[in-house]
């Protein structure tokens, strides 16, 4: 998964790693914001998502 190895990322990146339209990708994303696997953050062209990581977790970053 691309946000064990980096901090955050984009929906425009998170396209082109799935090879998918933006409307599919934020469909994606957002499930996956619902079910509490990652975070979004920012709004509007400066949102950008990353992993949810348990309290007290390390950062690998």
């Amino acid at each position: 998964m691309y946000l064990m190895d980096h901090q955050e990322i984009s929906r425009k990146k998170a396209s082109s790693l799935i090879n998918s339209k933006n409307t599919k990708t934020y469909e994606v994303l957002t499930e996956l914001v619902n079910e509490k696997f990652i975070d979004k953050q920012g709004q509007g062209r400066a949102t950008f998502y990353t992993l949810k990581r348990k309290e007290g977790e390390n950062k690998k970053w």
